[in-house]
């Protein structure tokens, strides 16, 4: 499970960062606002975050086919940027922002989905099934990347039609009333809103 668990985190890390040559895919907007930033630090913040997108660009794209290669070079490039941001930043907000910096590479909306589930009260038996669906749940969405990638209307509706089945196993073992907690959640924390 833990094996599995950290494939999923390079294909979701591989996924966020080889997408798209012009998107954004780490949320430094949300993670700018969370530092409260001078000028001049956004300023260099900015200019770093998107050289170092570059960099970690052609890391993945001079290692294609092996993704031992491509993890190595894009922990080297995260590394290197994460000592250069550090440079820039307070203290605090260099904490701030390897927190989320750390989310951001995890992905967010596995995330969130730990978020919700630590807040249902769930019994040691549950939490192993709800782990098991979310596991299975998001191995089928990544795995389906290419089908909706750049497409945020497909991959809404592809997320809600296999997101179907994970709440149909998260119904079989929780109560009703975590299931109720469990769908308000889903929806405060926006899981299935964007790929991103």
């Amino acid at each position: 499970m833990k094996h599995l668990s950290k494939t999923l985190s390079v294909l979701a890390l591989l996924m966020l960062v080889a997408c798209g040559p012009k998107r954004e895919r780490f949320n430094y907007t949300m993670i700018k606002s969370k530092m409260d930033l001078n000028e001049e630090q956004t300023k260099q913040f900015d200019e770093l975050t998107s050289d170092y997108l570059i960099k970690a660009r052609n890391a993945i794209e001079s290692n294609m086919g092996n993704k031992e290669e491509s993890r190595a070079a894009l922990k080297a490039v995260f590394s290197e940027q994460d000592q250069k941001i550090e440079q820039v930043l307070s203290a605090e907000q260099f904490a701030i922002y390897t927190h989320e910096i750390h989310i951001e590479r995890e992905g967010r909306e596995k995330y969130n989905s730990t978020l919700i589930r630590n807040e249902l009260d769930l019994d040691s038996m549950q939490l192993v099934k709800f782990n098991q669906a979310n596991e299975a749940f998001y191995t089928t969405l990544y795995d389906a990347h290419d089908n909706y990638h750049g497409k945020p209307d497909v991959y809404r509706l592809y997320y809600k039609e296999i997101d179907k089945s994970r709440r149909e196993a998260f119904k079989s073992f929780m109560t009703e009333d975590q299931f109720i907690k469990f769908e308000q959640l889903a929806i405060e924390y926006e899981l299935g809103v964007s790929e991103h």
